[in-house]
């Protein structure tokens, strides 16, 4: 977390090291494994590509039948 230092990411490094501190007093803040894990995860829930789901709701939209194969249409959708 030392070279996370960005503005938007400051409140996610200060909650993180405020979480290691508690782990360092009682480790059974840890609740999935080691506190990397927890704090990769904490990071990918944190940092989320919004516009990834856009781009998914968009090719949904696209999605159109063609040439009457209903069985290609379902396995494209």
């Amino acid at each position: 977390m030392g070279r996370i230092r960005a503005q938007k990411t400051q409140g996610w490094v200060q909650r993180n090291y405020d979480w290691l501190d508690r782990v360092k007093d009682d480790p059974e803040e840890i609740y999935g494994g080691s506190p990397w894990a927890v704090l990769e995860e904490d990071f990918k829930q944190s940092f989320v590509d919004y516009a990834q789901q856009e781009k998914a709701q968009d090719e949904l939209q696209k999605l159109k039948m063609m040439g009457g194969n209903i069985n290609e249409y379902i396995s494209e959708f």
